[in-house]
């Protein structure tokens, strides 16, 4: 299945793209989306920052293993910080 992975603030500087098309397996969930592109798209990013990333699947920030359907859209965020 196809899944389009939105890129925001210091991630999409880093990836240099604002967004990645990614073909996964049936049934995957965001724990194996996150495993691709932390070996692929994303391995130029520091490891204590890809462990905080915030995921949102289809608008909706999730804590966990979330189920992926085709043409869901995932979204990956730093943590934010105030002032």
């Amino acid at each position: 299945m196809l899944i389009t992975v939105q890129y925001f603030a210091s991630v999409r500087e880093a990836r240099g793209e604002s967004s990645d098309l990614i073909e996964l397996p049936d049934n995957a969930d965001t724990k194996v989306l996150l495993s691709a592109l932390r070996a692929g798209p994303l391995s130029m990013l520091d490891q204590a920052l890809f462990d905080r990333l915030l995921v949102a699947v289809n608008q909706s920030v999730v804590s966990s293993a979330t189920g992926l359907s085709a043409d869901d859209e995932v979204a990956l965020f730093p943590p934010m910080t105030g002032g």
